[in-house]
Protein backbone atom coordinates (compact mmCIF):
# COMPACT_ATOMS: atom_id res chain seq x y z
CA UNK A 1 0.00 0.00 0.00
CA UNK A 2 1.34 3.42 -0.96
CA UNK A 3 1.88 6.03 1.70
CA UNK A 4 -1.21 8.17 2.29
CA UNK A 5 -3.58 5.80 0.46
CA UNK A 6 -5.91 3.60 2.45
CA UNK A 7 -7.74 0.67 0.98
CA UNK A 8 -11.18 0.08 2.46
CA UNK A 9 -12.47 -3.45 2.57
CA UNK A 10 -16.01 -4.54 3.24
CA UNK A 11 -18.99 -2.24 3.63
CA UNK A 12 -18.92 0.53 6.14
CA UNK A 13 -21.90 0.58 8.44
CA UNK A 14 -22.58 4.28 7.88
CA UNK A 15 -22.29 4.39 4.10
CA UNK A 16 -26.05 4.24 3.50
CA UNK A 17 -25.79 2.20 0.32
CA UNK A 18 -29.22 1.38 -0.98
CA UNK A 19 -31.04 3.56 1.57
CA UNK A 20 -32.78 6.83 0.64
CA UNK A 21 -32.01 9.95 2.63
CA UNK A 22 -32.23 13.73 2.56
CA UNK A 23 -29.70 16.31 3.71
CA UNK A 24 -30.77 19.94 4.19
CA UNK A 25 -28.01 22.22 2.90
CA UNK A 26 -27.86 25.98 3.46
CA UNK A 27 -26.40 27.79 0.47
CA UNK A 28 -24.98 31.32 0.43
CA UNK A 29 -24.58 33.25 -2.82
CA UNK A 30 -22.90 36.51 -3.69
CA UNK A 31 -24.66 39.34 -5.57
CA UNK A 32 -23.80 37.69 -8.91
CA UNK A 33 -25.51 34.42 -7.92
CA UNK A 34 -22.28 32.43 -7.42
CA UNK A 35 -22.19 29.98 -4.51
CA UNK A 36 -19.77 31.19 -1.86
CA UNK A 37 -20.59 28.77 0.98
CA UNK A 38 -22.59 25.66 1.74
CA UNK A 39 -23.09 23.75 4.96
CA UNK A 40 -25.31 20.92 6.14
CA UNK A 41 -28.10 22.11 8.44
CA UNK A 42 -29.78 18.72 8.93
CA UNK A 43 -27.95 15.55 8.06
CA UNK A 44 -29.18 12.45 6.24
CA UNK A 45 -27.90 10.12 9.00
CA UNK A 46 -25.07 9.09 6.65
CA UNK A 47 -21.96 11.30 7.01
CA UNK A 48 -20.58 10.43 3.57
CA UNK A 49 -23.82 11.53 1.90
CA UNK A 50 -23.85 14.76 3.89
CA UNK A 51 -20.35 15.56 2.64
CA UNK A 52 -21.38 14.71 -0.93
CA UNK A 53 -24.44 17.00 -0.69
CA UNK A 54 -22.38 19.87 0.72
CA UNK A 55 -19.60 19.44 -1.85
CA UNK A 56 -21.98 19.27 -4.82
CA UNK A 57 -23.86 22.47 -3.99
CA UNK A 58 -21.13 25.03 -4.84
CA UNK A 59 -20.96 23.68 -8.40
CA UNK A 60 -24.39 25.15 -9.06
CA UNK A 61 -25.38 28.69 -9.89
CA UNK A 62 -28.49 30.67 -9.02
CA UNK A 63 -30.14 33.68 -10.56
CA UNK A 64 -29.00 36.78 -8.71
CA UNK A 65 -31.43 37.89 -6.00
CA UNK A 66 -32.56 41.51 -6.29
CA UNK A 67 -33.84 43.80 -3.56
CA UNK A 68 -35.22 47.17 -4.67
CA UNK A 69 -33.74 46.52 -8.11
CA UNK A 70 -30.18 45.95 -6.85
CA UNK A 71 -28.54 42.49 -6.83
CA UNK A 72 -27.77 41.24 -3.34
CA UNK A 73 -26.33 38.14 -1.68
CA UNK A 74 -28.75 35.61 -0.28
CA UNK A 75 -29.12 32.40 1.71
CA UNK A 76 -31.42 29.49 0.95
CA UNK A 77 -31.97 26.06 2.44
CA UNK A 78 -32.16 23.30 -0.15
CA UNK A 79 -33.09 19.67 0.49
CA UNK A 80 -30.86 17.26 -1.40
CA UNK A 81 -32.45 13.83 -1.62
CA UNK A 82 -30.60 10.60 -2.37
CA UNK A 83 -32.83 8.05 -4.06
CA UNK A 84 -30.61 5.20 -5.05
CA UNK A 85 -33.31 2.98 -6.55
CA UNK A 86 -33.51 5.01 -9.76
Amino acid sequence: MRRGVRRLTGRRQDDGRGEPGTALVELETDAAGRMVAAHVVTGSDYPRRDVAARDAAPAGRCAAHAENGAPSPMRARVPITFNLDE
